[in-house]
């Protein structure tokens, strides 16, 4: 990369400084004699921004990156200038650009995540996590964080001490342990003497406990690219195998039924609150 003008250099120290109509007279003037600066441009787009002079500050992030498309600052700029816009859907392709060519500016993960969560996305809630994460200091990130009420990490005990590896092995046991366990938790409280109703009620109350109570230990650690027809076809497939064990053992019909409903049900539950958010 060249050396920068100093007339571009004293214009970046003023932009750095607040004095935003002293920075844009800088860069204008530069821009005079150099209208190919695309850096130059994307520089102004950012003293615009901070003065609040929000077109034109989109007008020259778009020559930005009209003369510079692979540059990450130019996009990101000009994703600042839409997300002030209000132009959400246009700053979100602006910011994954940028991100795409240069993933390590913690401020395009945080538009990202302002012009996702603007469209009702959850998944803003993750690139304003990776913001935090690239940089948990960040005026920017920090102010997007604070004003969508996003922490810096998902709850989650497991997900902090298992690599996502382990994890997806763990989700896919417990997965695997459900029917086993809507089997025996059945059989035990029938063994007991319960009514049918308390049965029905006791095991529903209890496994569904430790599905949620186990799931938000682990929640959002294991993708699932398949959207929910494999959740789903796996959980029919659980709430078939919880009511051919009890079949075979001869169970009385409604703890059955209500046992091959419940595997399914608390399957479900497990995917729901492991699932990522989506994009």
């Amino acid at each position: 990369m060249s050396e920068e003008p100093a007339a571009v250099a004293a214009a970046r120290d003023a932009a750095d400084a607040e004095r935003y109509d002293e920075a844009i007279a800088l860069f204008r003037g530069h821009l005079d004699r150099n209208p190919e600066d695309a850096r130059a441009w994307h520089g102004l787009a950012g003293a615009l921004s901070g003065s609040d002079r929000k077109r034109e500050a989109l007008e020259a992030a778009n020559r930005a990156t009209a003369l510079a498309p692979e540059n990450a600052d130019a996009h990101r700029m000009r994703a600042m200038a839409l997300v002030s816009l209000k132009r959400f859907p246009e700053a979100e392709q602006a910011a994954k650009r940028s991100i795409q060519l240069d993933g390590h500016h913690p401020e395009a993960h945080a538009l990202l995540g302002e012009a996702l969560k603007n469209q009702r996305r959850n998944s803003g809630n993750d690139a304003i996590r990776a913001a935090l994460a690239l940089d948990p200091v960040n005026p920017v990130a920090r102010a997007t964080a604070e004003r969508w009420g996003v922490s810096a990490r998902k709850p989650g005990f497991l997900t902090m001490r298992l690599p996502p590896e382990r994890l997806a092995w763990f989700v896919y046991a417990q997965r695997a342990a459900i029917p086993p366990a809507v089997v025996l938790g059945v059989l035990f409280l029938l063994l007991a003497g319960g009514p049918s109703d308390a049965v029905l009620v006791g095991t529903t109350v209890a496994l569904i406990a430790f599905a949620v109570l186990l799931s938000y230990g682990i929640r959002l650690a294991v993708p699932h690219p398949l959207g929910w027809r494999a959740p789903a076809a796996m959980s029919i497939g659980g709430g078939v195998v919880t009511l051919a064990a009890m079949l075979a053992i001869g169970a009385p019909w409604k703890p059955m039924l209500s046992a091959a409903g419940l595997t399914v049900v608390i399957e479900l539950i497990t995917w729901y609150t492991t699932r990522p958010a989506s994009t």
